[in-house]
């Protein structure tokens, strides 16, 4: 009886939105750039099916879990779902979005925590050295939008959890604001495995600019890439 209308409830209640606008969720190299197209169009999509809204949902408790389990710890959580705008030279738009929180050790230094609750075998990829280069592109415009009021602000832990097993993944992340340049610095799970990596990657951001004003470029003459 509870199982067959729970997916549809979801639907009912369902509040997405539907308007395209460049926002740094849709930001990373991964994202199909001909489906941005379609939605900046205006073509439009059916709707996201009750369990697809479900799984949403439970990435957002996931999140509210984890963070609860911090606050336990020494470090201190705060400005959770604060906005952000990110501008770059050159493009005439400004991203916006919502950070996940921000951590406070018993230094004093704060970082950036983004977190995604993923399934097991997406999971065991980033676990194995595949690196989620979507993630890191939106952890990198939050941080570029922080430093606007806090310079000092260049760290990121991007905290990664398995839904099926409650492992986690932590992906310890630099963003230079002035040469744009992401440094993944290593990462560690739940095991205590730790690896050090200082993988570069150059232009995280302007590309994720370039990629919107491609988007818009299409959109504008009514054409797909």
């Amino acid at each position: 009886m509870i199982a067959e209308i729970i997916g549809k409830i979801a639907e009912q209640f369902s509040e997405d939105e539907y308007d395209y606008r460049p926002r740094p969720s849709l930001a990373g190299p991964e994202r199909c750039i001909r489906q941005m197209v379609y939605h900046a169009i205006g073509i439009e999509r059916s709707p996201f099916p009750g369990r697809t809204l479900l799984v949403f949902d439970d990435g957002n408790w996931h999140e509210q879990l984890t963070l609860d389990w911090v606050r336990k710890s020494a470090l201190q959580v705060h400005s959770e779902q604060m906005a952000v705008s990110i501008s770059f030279p050159g493009y005439d738009m400004v991203l916006s979005g919502k950070i996940d929180a921000i951590v406070t050790d018993i230094l004093g230094r704060d970082r950036l925590l983004e977190h995604k609750a993923i399934n097991h075998f997406t999971f065991q990829r980033f676990a194995g050295g595949q690196l989620p280069l979507d993630y890191i592109t939106q952890t990198c415009l939050y941080l570029r939008g922080l430093q606007e009021v806090n310079p000092d602000l260049k760290e990121a832990l991007l905290l990664i959890k398995n839904k099926n097993t409650a492992a986690y993944l932590e992906i310890n992340i630099k963003y230079d604001g002035a040469s744009d340049v992401a440094t993944v610095i290593g990462m560690i799970d739940s095991n205590g495995e730790e690896k050090t990596l200082n993988i570069p990657i150059d232009n995280i951001c302007r590309d994720a600019f370039e990629k919107f004003k491609a988007v818009q470029d299409y959109a504008d003459k009514k054409t797909l890439p």
